[in-house]
């Protein structure tokens, strides 16, 4: 097996910047379709995304639509009215649709969050919705 030059390792890192949630075959293919001459295996791609300092951790998934200056209004207001936590409640749905198989795990720098935007698209979609306050669930 050939070792991997700064080239290589340049591609391999755009490869996981951009696809994040490709498995090391992935990768791998990938990696042959940029360089026909050399094949790199799974485990030799694992080690070599670890010694550039890259693991395998659960995405974040970001709202395409996401408005950080309304979303830090909405807090800023939430923080201002409820001075008493009591006075809160909370609702919290869990949820089942097309997008539930979707790969929940990607690669990215250490210590670094690894975030994917895409477009939050429903389809036919089962849901339950539970309403809690401080003192514990509302029946």
């Amino acid at each position: 097996m050939k070792r991997m030059t700064a080239l290589h390792e340049q591609a391999m890192l755009e490869i996981v910047d951009e696809n994040p949630w490709l498995y090391l075959s992935d990768i791998s293919d990938e990696m042959y379709l940029r360089f026909p001459e050399v094949r790199f295996g799974r485990e030799y791609l694992h080690g070599a995304l670890h010694a550039a300092g890259i693991s395998l951790k659960k995405m974040q998934k970001v709202a395409r639509g996401r408005d950080e200056v309304k979303r830090a209004a909405y807090w800023h207001q939430i923080n201002s009215c409820a001075l008493d936590p009591s006075w809160l409640l909370f609702a919290d749905e869990t949820a089942m649709d097309g997008r539930t198989i979707r790969r929940k795990h990607g690669w990215g720098a250490v210590g670094q969050r690894v975030s994917v935007i895409e477009v939050m698209h429903r389809g036919k979609m089962i849901s339950v919705l539970a309403f809690f306050t401080t003192e514990g669930f509302v029946s």
